[in-house]
């Protein structure tokens, strides 16, 4: 953590690491504007505030149970 200005900055990795995601997800929140940040040279640092108020939207790959249902599942349902 980084003291600016009397802000707390935090650079991104350890920012992932606070909310529990990936750097990733951290650069897609900055590109679409939803945490600003304060570039200093080459290195980027988003504030303790931002980063605790923004809520990720989560991953974007399926979770068990979600999606399309299988084909056995689907025509046993329409027994019943």
């Amino acid at each position: 953590m980084e003291l600016l200005d009397g802000i707390e900055y935090l650079m991104v990795q350890e920012a992932a690491a606070l909310k529990g995601v990936t750097p990733q997800g951290v650069y897609g929140a900055i590109r679409s504007g939803r945490v600003p940040v304060r570039k200093i040279g080459k290195s980027v640092f988003v504030t303790v505030s931002d980063i605790q108020a923004w809520e990720p939207a989560g991953h974007g790959g399926k979770r068990p149970g979600q999606g399309r249902k299988k084909r056995l599942e689907t025509l046993t349902e329409a027994r019943k």
